[in-house]
């Protein structure tokens, strides 16, 4: 055992954090244990994170407060450095053969502070602190990251969800949640639709003066998906009255690719249909089978036929407008120490086929909840699909909830174990991701945000992992910003707004798709959302 940490080797630096979906690169750690890549057979063995359960960091990180509190100490000490940081995480890291998942503060610095010098300085300082705070078993790692939002650049109506069978091809064009959406200035800069809400009467005179305002329908997604940070503007009831931004369904760049793909998909069928004939002399299958088979491709024909033609009618991006944006907040840290980063989108009745019909309801394809989670220790009880396998969303997973640690069982380094602890599980369909799912850690993480010409904002966030028994997942990718997170029993819990990932594959220096990478996505619990707009005189509920 050394007396203090050494430079990590190339390989050190390269290989630390083999296993993460965006390979970030170690800095420094506080740790004095020489390192050495574990290998199983010619492979080398991965690492993966989980979220911290039971652990005396828990209450100290989220409810102390003040100057002395643990996590304005490690803040302070990364402004004395004028470290250029970007996130903490208290997280579980460990090798995935293995049940030992110790405790780490891991800090994500950008190019400004990726030297080793700079990293152990950060490292050994916020150690001193976890030993001042009682927290021997704790270390601290520095890794060379980049937050980054999850957006992507690059009809006549909304079709009703019940009134088409082909519910994957036509999704995009669908009022499900987790479609593309993005703003009509910009529509190749998209997010993801999240969760209805409706707007509830918090007064006579909202009753008398915006008597309608309880029947309108919106949809809550992030301000970054439809604004650009150099939009500064700020629109709240009694405000000015606010230009007039557009929202279309799905984005350009989503439409164009699902366009191509159904047609795609229709030109073969219909090229297989013309030799059914020759086919159905080929193959060894009774009458009976081969007529089943050959009904099943003419079905397919005809949803892939009527999918292309709806999407032909909506080539035009005026005809994917399904409404416009009256509400947004600047960013601005609030009172839960959250960042504002929402908008409200109010729906077009005539955008949509029957928006009196509109829920939350999420398609869940492959396995239903039960048969994905019946296994599995979950600190919740588990949803019923509707009949067309779709999840209907109601009522909100409270903070408490969420951040309450489990088991007393795990408090210790080495007792920690995956497979006997309670794990909170979450999902979410996303524009990019599509549906997965992961575990919500119960040690809020703390991101720095930088904006040009303003004032640097430090924000608490919700930190959710890949579900940990996929190695090399992801939770989250570029386009799911605006994603309704959602627990396996129904409940809403809050809106994607942010990932962390390695800055390098931004920049183009890895050529294996590691640009929609996202170790660790970040989300707003829709309980501080709704307050938020509570505060601007907006009364909202979940529709």
């Amino acid at each position: 055992m050394d007396d203090f940490p050494l430079v990590p080797t190339n390989d050190e630096r390269k290989f630390y954090y083999h296993g993460f979906p965006s390979r970030p690169e170690l800095v420094a750690r506080s740790s004095t244990h020489t390192w050495s890549r574990r290998m199983q057979g010619w492979l080398p063995v991965e690492k993966t994170v989980g979220a911290v359960g039971e652990h005396s960091i828990v209450p100290k990180w989220n409810d102390e407060t003040g100057p002395d509190s643990l996590r304005q100490q490690v803040i302070n000490i990364l402004h004395s450095e004028q470290a250029d940081w970007h996130t903490i995480d208290i997280l579980r890291i460990g090798y995935v053969d293995k049940d030992v998942f110790p405790v780490i503060l891991c800090i994500a610095v950008g190019q400004g502070s990726s030297t080793w010098e700079q990293g152990i300085s950060l490292a050994m300082q916020c150690r001193t602190v976890l030993e001042q705070h009682g927290l021997h078993d704790v270390h601290c790692e520095v890794r060379r990251s980049h937050v980054f939002n999850l957006t992507r650049r690059k009809f006549p109506c909304v079709i009703h969800q019940d009134n088409f069978a082909s519910g994957t091809l036509l999704h995009p064009l669908s009022d499900q949640l987790g479609t593309s959406i993005a703003a009509s200035d910009w529509p190749t800069r998209e997010g993801t639709k999240g969760l209805y809400l409706r707007r509830k009467p918090c007064s006579a005179a909202l009753a008398t003066t915006d008597a309608d305002a309880e029947e309108e329908v919106y949809v809550l997604t992030c301000r970054h998906v439809c604004f650009d940070e150099s939009e500064r503007e700020e629109w709240l009831p009694g405000s000015i009255a606010a230009p007039e931004k557009k929202v279309v369904q799905p984005g350009e760049t989503t439409f164009t690719m699902k366009a191509k793909e159904i047609e795609a998909v229709k030109n073969s069928l219909q090229s297989e249909g013309t030799n059914a004939n020759e086919w159905g002399s080929t193959v060894f299958w009774d009458d009976s089978r081969k007529q089943k088979e050959l009904d099943r491709e003419n079905k397919m024909l005809r949803d892939s036929t009527q999918a292309f033609e709806l999407f032909k009618k909506r080539q035009e991006l005026e005809s994917r407008i399904i409404g416009s944006i009256p509400y947004t907040r600047a960013y601005k840290i609030r009172g839960n120490q959250e960042l504002s980063d929402w908008c409200l989108i109010r729906l077009d009745p005539e955008a949509h086929e029957n928006i009196s019909a509109l829920a939350n309801r999420v398609l869940i394809d492959g396995e239903d909840l039960y048969d994905r989670f019946r296994l599995k220790n979950s600190a919740t009880k588990i949803a019923m699909l509707d009949d067309d396998h779709a999840l209907r969303l109601r009522g909100m997973a409270t903070l408490a909830e969420l951040t309450q640690t489990l088991d007393s069982r795990h408090a210790t380094l080495n007792s920690f174990s995956r497979q006997d602890s309670k794990t909170f599980f979450v999902g979410k369909r996303g524009r990019s991701s599509g549906l997965t799912f992961g575990e919500v850690n119960q040690v809020k993480s703390v991101r720095r945000k930088v904006c040009d010409g303003t004032p640097t904002l430090i924000a608490t966030e919700l930190c959710i992992l890949a579900d940990a028994r996929k190695v090399d997942a992801s939770f989250s990718r570029c386009g799911d910003s605006g994603a309704c997170v959602f627990d396996i029993a129904g409940r809403v819990v809050g809106t994607v707004t942010s990932g962390v990932g390695r800055d390098t594959i931004l920049i183009g220096e890895d050529d294996f798709d590691l640009d929609r990478a996202v170790d660790i996505t970040y989300v707003t619990p829709l309980e501080w959302s709704l307050q938020d707009m509570e505060s601007c005189g907006l009364m909202m509920d979940i529709l």
